[in-house]
């Protein structure tokens, strides 16, 4: 169809009266087009129909007129700038009488573009935008007052743009700026703010230090980050008054308030988080000139927050209403640093590295804490955010013991497969007997599985699938560091592939009801595991064929066509990772029982149609294991699959020909090559079931044969 001539059928057939173009506004705006509003016959008739609109007396033609306008402006910029004048003639006087919130949100929208859209045109700019935009700031304090909270919060949101676009006309209106906006940045009791509202006025805020001008805006800035850290630290002390006042500065000490608790609690509470938003605001917020941050006192203050605990307590007569509501409130005060550490990682990026190593400190010693899921999700925030935006931490023990605390959070998932291999085995033991040994097998009648509780869910909350996912990100950071010890860092590969592995077989439903959170997790499993493969073709072809995308193709082509320098570094010897369990030293072993990750009987004990004799010694080695891992103190243990830890494999009894499956173990990573081409590395020495085993030559060694002995009475001359 000819786009006049749609232009023309919208115009006899959708905008013929008022209650048809209020009817017909969603598919107006799905079918317009800028083609259609090309210059033509019918693109006057339809900017006199939008005026018509516009001046209409039913509200709900108001509401159609101002939203064709501003589709109008948005597709075709010569009616913008030929109608802009008028359009704002009439929308501006909307916004002081008494319409609907709707008709309101739609003006406040419609001048926002117009005064943004032609910045370009100095013309349009200098008689049109900017003598106009202080009268529509003006209007938008007036309707920040309403009751609407979208109204309310789009009245400041605008606000704040053109207070961007245009600091020098709107310096005038500088004062009562910033004393709406803290108003609803001073925090709310019993209820907390309104988390849009308080979005909206922390971006009015962070804008105001324009009005100073190019020169005056960065110390503007800077004036706006001390009050915003004094307010933080008021209301942070002010949730301090039973505990001792470690690393507050002085002046900070709040004495104990003779307001009712259960209000000035929340309140100062609500306070923080509104010091945590406007924080972010105001380092997100981007000034034509340098500004300097206050990076010493933002540390001191998000180290305060994350190193407070509810221990601890004042001399002398304590409220116990305050006490308890103070400790309750020390979860909210770790959620809100973890909230402000985030923003300054991504904001000051290598500038808090001097300050990375005492941070990462805290972080670790909260995730060796028994946290709830929500808890541990912001501590793995702020963990990415630093490990991202800063420079590589330099220590010995730190990346060790952080990536042993974001492995008892990823080993949930060991637990799942554990599960799932539990009901395998169950439903794989067919008729009755007994195993060796005289291990009686368990019996269960048909049908209990509908009544068992091993299925349960790993993640039954929003909060812990989160966690989870924060937790793996966390943990494929925390792995490209070069100071994680090689015992860790072979016990984390090891319980990495074993998930990856025990993947596809696990169902859906044990760790998640859901589906999207479990493509999730196992998808970011699958990644760290390519990353830790090295030269591992076929899991990198996997990777790409699953989900082609740009990050996979470079994983791709860096195989394939490596271009990053040779390693400086030292890196592990093969021997120093393990693949089997009998290969497992006793560093790697004590780190693994003290996460809590062992092997159980019931994994690694096959059914007696499978035995051999191999599997017999794995049986053997398995038990002593499982002895010595009984003295550790983690309460639950978490088994890992078979395949990784017992070095006879269950086989067939009938004989198999030689397996084209080759191990391949590399200093990174071990993984299951599934080409039958020898491995580039040599591979372990493993013990191979007794179906596989053949005649082996016995090597002759001249140092086990007795000397000759030599007759000194014996005389060689004579003969």
């Amino acid at each position: 169809m000819d786009s006049h001539v749609l232009l023309k059928v919208c115009l006899q057939h959708h905008l013929a009266t008022d209650p048809s173009a209020v009817t017909n506004i969603p598919y107006l705006i799905s079918v317009l087009t800028p083609e259609a509003l090309a210059p033509s016959v019918h693109t006057q008739k339809w900017t006199a129909r939008i005026s018509t609109l516009l001046h209409a007396k039913d509200s709900a033609a108001h509401w159609a007129g101002l939203v064709l306008a501003l589709r109008t402006a948005c597709l075709s910029r010569s009616l913008l700038l030929e109608h802009a004048q008028s359009w704002l003639g009439v929308t501006l006087p909307i916004l002081s009488k008494s319409e609907t919130a709707s008709v309101l949100k739609a003006a406040v929208r419609l001048l926002a573009y117009i005064l943004a859209a032609a910045q370009d045109v100095p013309e349009f700019q200098r008689q049109l935008a900017t003598p106009n935009a202080p009268k529509v700031a003006t209007a938008l304090l007036g309707l920040a007052e309403k009751r609407d909270v979208e109204l309310r919060a789009l009245s400041m949101r605008t606000l704040a743009q053109l207070v961007t676009r245009y600091p020098t006309a709107l310096k005038s209106l500088h004062a009562q700026l910033h004393a709406l906006s803290f108003r609803r940045l001073n925090g709310s009791a019993p209820l907390p703010s309104d988390q849009v509202l308080l979005e909206a006025a922390a971006k009015l805020y962070s804008a105001l230090p324009l009005t100073g001008g190019k020169v005056g805006a960065a110390a503007a800035w800077r004036k706006e980050v001390d009050e915003t850290v004094a307010f933080a630290w008021a209301a942070f002390a002010s949730l301090r008054t039973t505990f001792p006042a470690h690393g507050t500065p002085r002046g900070m000490q709040q004495k104990m308030s003779v307001e009712d608790p259960a209000v000035w609690v929340p309140l100062n509470s609500d306070r923080l988080r509104c010091a945590a938003v406007v924080l972010a605001e105001l380092l997100r917020f981007a000034y034509s000139r340098p500004v300097t941050a206050p990076v010493g006192q933002l540390v001191k203050l998000v180290q305060a927050m994350l190193t407070c605990t509810s221990n601890g307590q004042i001399d002398g007569p304590i409220d116990p209403t305050v006490r308890v509501l103070e400790e309750a409130a020390v979860p909210t005060i770790w959620r809100v640093g973890n909230d402000i550490l985030s923003s300054l990682a991504s904001a000051l990026r290598h500038h808090l590295t001097p300050y990375a190593t005492r941070l990462l400190t805290t972080i670790a010693y909260h995730l060796e804490q028994p946290l709830t899921a929500a808890q541990r999700k912001g501590f793995f925030q702020s963990l990415i955010a630093i490990l991202t935006h800063t420079h590589g931490v330099h220590h010995a023990l730190l990346p060790t013991r952080l990536t042993k605390a974001v492995l008892s959070t990823v080993s949930v998932l060991l637990r799942v497969s554990a599960d799932g291999s539990a009901k395998n085995a169950t439903a794989g033991t067919g008729g009755g007997g007994r195993l060796k040994k005289g291990k009686k097998r368990a019996r269960d009648f048909e049908g209990d599985e509908v009544f068992s509780l091993v299925g349960e869910v790993a993640c039954p909350t929003r909060d812990a699938g989160d966690s989870l996912l924060f937790a793996l990100d966390a943990l494929r950071l925390l792995l490209r560091n070069a100071h994680v010890a090689p015992t860790t860092l072979s016990l984390a590969t090891r319980i990495l592939l074993s998930i990856h592995l025990s993947a596809p077989s696990l169902p859906a439903s044990q760790l998640s009801s859901d589906a999207q959170l479990n493509a999730d997790v196992f998808r970011k499993v699958q990644t760290i595991c390519v990353e830790l493969a090295g030269r591992s073709l076929p899991l990198v072809i996997r990777e790409l064929n699953d989900e082609p995308g740009d990050d996979a193709e470079r994983m791709l082509d860096l195989l394939v066509h490596p271009r990053a320098p040779p390693m400086v570094r030292s890196m592990p010897p093969v021997e120093a990772l393990a693949l089997f369990r009998d290969e497992e030293g006793s560093e790697e072993r004590a780190a693994r029982e003290m996460l809590g990750i062992t092997t159980s009987e019931q994994w690694s004990v096959p059914s007696a149609s499978v035995r051999s004799g191999a599997d017999a010694r794995a049986t053997a080695d398995h038990g002593a294991l499982d002895h010595g891992a009984s003295t550790s103190t983690v309460q639950e243990r978490v088994p890992l699959p078979l395949p990784l830890f017992a070095t006879g494999i269950a086989q067939p009894e009938a004989p198999q020909p030689v397996p084209t499956t080759v191990l391949v173990s590399r200093p990174a990573a071990m993984v299951v090559s599934e080409t039958g081409a020898a491995p580039v590395v040599p591979a372990p020495s493993v013990s191979m079931p007794s179906s596989f085993s053949g005649p082996a030559p016995m090597d002759e060694d001249d140092d086990d044969e007795p000397m000759p002995t030599i007759d000194l009475e014996s005389d060689t001359d004579e003969d």
